[in-house]
């Protein structure tokens, strides 16, 4: 479905559509600040970060797997398979970001759930993204008045694997730049709540920034005299640019990253339940071990020959009563491994240049296993963090136990440790992951857009990120 038939499917009678930063144009809309920023598709495409299989003979079988893929963003581009583009391309330090100010407007929270936030007014509806559904303006039941708001939800906005990705750092960009009397609405949940909470504990936020507020289906709208939310002109993907994910990064760790001599283990995340589970597990971490011997013992190795050896394996899963020590283990990984999941949108917390390995399925989502295929958007994020990412695959299906790929995950962890404790690939690793591919060998400077051409352009944004980490 093209962006365009998307939007047809979404109109809503009677209102105007504006779509994602043509806010910024609109009559009465007030630019509190408006940058310049890169995206994963500039990114990737101009080879500042890559999306890499375990071997050149793994691409080609990804690719062949995952040919059908149709999603807004997905592995096919990310993995430069022959034929395969972003559908859609800004260069890089040409995405815009924007916080904006909307005069007299309301916000749905009494629909759907799973799709509250819609901001309209009387004559317009603020698509933020093309997963925006349209608001549920004939529903409402009961109005809550207020002065000023900000806002930022998207689609499951309680749920980890789009909370922390997708609204965590527009909260974060809110929070930069609205006046500190001006609350931020955000889902009252034990999601929302927890990752949260640190903000509050470190000071970065105040106890009432914050303004929680259950997502329930009772008719409730909003109605204030401003209301404040976050645009950008890639307008295909929930995802936002660099700029705010390293934002909210630093929100998290304001010291920066951790020395890669300080990093103590390969964080290998287990999943709760049943989908996705590893079957071989036990499998999967003597590779592991193997893989950190094996990269001990070589002569890329040497050089950090100490800190590899005392490396270990760390078997993580999230402790609902301790956010802390979980931000803790991410920040001290020297490589991240999980199956395809949630629990990956902790690599948000992880020290820059992480290497990550995602263990997605084989399944190509046909009919017959009604799954689906294996969606790339932790990839996306990766690469607007600058974190170095391989995919891999295991035997199974997205609502079904799958059994790893032991030599694609060794393969894959062996590149990882060299891409940690070197900086950068080997000669022959570059050679042997790009051969046959027409791909250069190494990826280039991260782009600075505040000295680029297209400079980020803002209204009393640095002002506002010295104030959010002091």
């Amino acid at each position: 479905m093209s962006i365009e038939e998307n939007d047809r499917k979404t109109s809503l009678p009677g209102l105007r559509m504006v779509r994602g930063i043509a806010a910024v144009s609109e009559p009465g809309v007030r630019v509190v600040s408006l940058w310049n920023q890169s995206n994963w598709p500039a990114l990737l495409q101009e080879q500042y970060t890559r999306v890499r299989a375990a071997s050149a003979a793994d691409q080609a079988r990804l690719c062949a797997l995952w040919s059908t893929y149709h999603s807004y963003q997905g592995f096919p581009f990310m993995l430069r398979c022959p034929g395969r583009g972003a559908t859609e391309y800004e260069p890089p330090c040409w995405n815009r970001g924007a916080v904006v100010e909307i005069p007299c407007a309301r916000i749905d929270l009494g629909g759907d759930p799973v799709l509250a936030g819609g901001i309209y007014d009387e004559s317009r509806w603020f698509r933020v993204t093309h997963s925006m559904h349209p608001p549920a303006v004939c529903g409402t039941r009961r109005t809550v008045r207020m002065r000023s708001v900000g806002v930022a939800l998207s689609v499951f906005p309680d749920a980890l694997g789009h909370f922390v990705p997708e609204n965590l750092p527009n909260i974060i960009l809110l929070h930069a730049h609205l006046p500190p009397d001006v609350p931020i609405l955000v889902p009252d949940a034990p999601v929302p709540r927890r990752y949260l909470q640190p903000l509050i504990d470190s000071g970065v936020a105040s106890e009432g920034r914050f303004l929680f507020t259950p997502l329930k289906p009772d008719g409730t709208t909003v109605r204030a005299d401003k209301v404040y939310t976050v645009v950008n002109s890639h307008y295909s993907n929930v995802m936002s640019g660099d700029a705010a994910l390293r934002l909210a990064r630093d929100a998290f760790a304001p010291a920066g990253a951790l020395p890669i001599s300080q990093r103590s283990h390969v964080l290998l995340v287990e999943r709760p339940g049943r989908s996705r589970r590893m079957l071989n597990r036990a499998a999967v971490t003597q590779a592991l071990r193997s893989a950190i011997a094996e990269f001990s013992s070589s002569s890329e190795g040497s050089a950090h020959a100490e800190s590899v050896r005392r490396l270990q394996l760390l078997s993580w899963r999230a402790d609902p009563r301790n956010v802390s020590a979980d931000l803790d283990a991410w920040r001290r990984a020297a490589v991240v491994v999980a199956a395809h999941g949630a629990g990956l949108s902790n690599m948000l917390f992880a020290s820059e240049g992480t290497p990550v390995i995602e263990v997605c399925y084989d399944d190509n989502g046909n009919a017959n296993t009604r799954g689906m295929l294996c969606p790339a958007m932790y990839a996306s994020m990766a690469s607007n963090l600058g974190l170095p990412y391989w995919v891999t695959t295991g035997a199974g299906t997205y609502g079904t136990p799958m059994t790893v790929d032991l030599t694609q995950l060794r393969t894959a962890a062996m590149h990882a440790l060299r891409a940690a404790y070197r900086g950068r690939r080997s000669a022959a690793s570059a050679a042997s992951e790009d051969r046959g591919r027409g791909a250069r060998a190494a990826s280039k400077s991260y782009p600075d857009c505040a000295a680029s051409g297209t400079g980020r352009r803002r209204d009393g944004a640095s002002q506002s990120e010295r104030r959010l980490f002091q």
